[in-house]
């Protein structure tokens, strides 16, 4: 059985970039995106194998499960947005909560996407991963950079759902921030992320509560 790293999104930028990295790293991974032309290109170049796979269609998790069938998964990578779609007068405080869950740069927008999956798996929820529509002007910063902060985290994916299956969370978005904050506290138990973290996420918490109120 084969042991590979998923890349969702390999044909945007950052997908790409990180496909390059992993491959300078002689890791072996498996491409995932829309355009089969791109993905052929890329794969092709670092002899990687892929699937075009689209979120929109029905039975994009089975196609997806067949032909990684004979695959050990070892880390998933998320290089694509994602938006809560939801009328604003629908909007309730909680979904505030909800939204930093999805979207809260770097290294840490992996384990919140592995944190906003479990809270949201433990009300039945899904997340919808879907590439970029819009163009993003932004500081500099040196991306490979962020790929090599990242890289431990993707060696260490596993352990972090491990230890995010583990907890026993509260059904209910009125427990989102309870839930968040219970994930960040014991992914710094296991020295996962630093406790720092915890701190940011209180502050913020705390903040939205008083502007809320």
């Amino acid at each position: 059985m084969s042991k590979k790293y998923l890349i969702f999104g390999a044909t945007g930028a950052i997908g790409s970039s990180l496909a390059n990295q992993m491959y300078n790293e002689k890791k072996d991974c498996h491409l995932i995106g829309r355009n089969e032309e791109e993905l052929k290109k890329i794969s092709e170049k670092l002899d990687y194998t892929y699937s075009v796979c689209d979120v929109l269609k029905i039975n994009f998790v089975k196609e997806l499960t067949e032909s990684l069938s004979s695959t050990e998964i070892l880390g998933i990578s998320y290089c694509i947005g994602s938006i809560d779609i939801k009328p604003f007068r629908l909007t309730k405080p909680n979904d505030f909560v909800s939204s930093y869950v999805l979207n809260l740069v770097a290294v840490t927008d992996i384990i919140r996407g592995l944190v906003a999956m479990r809270i949201l798996q433990n009300d039945n929820k899904k997340a919808l991963f879907y590439g970029t529509t819009v163009f993003q002007k932004r500081n500099e910063h040196n991306l490979f950079r962020d790929f090599e902060d990242e890289i431990p985290i993707y060696l260490n994916s596993k352990k972090i759902v491990e230890v995010l299956n583990g907890l026993k969370l509260k059904k209910g978005n009125k427990f989102y921030s309870q839930n968040l904050l219970k994930c960040y506290k014991n992914l710094i138990l296991h020295k996962i992320i630093d406790k720092k973290e915890y701190v940011y996420l209180n502050s913020w918490l705390k903040s939205l509560k008083k502007i809320l109120n």
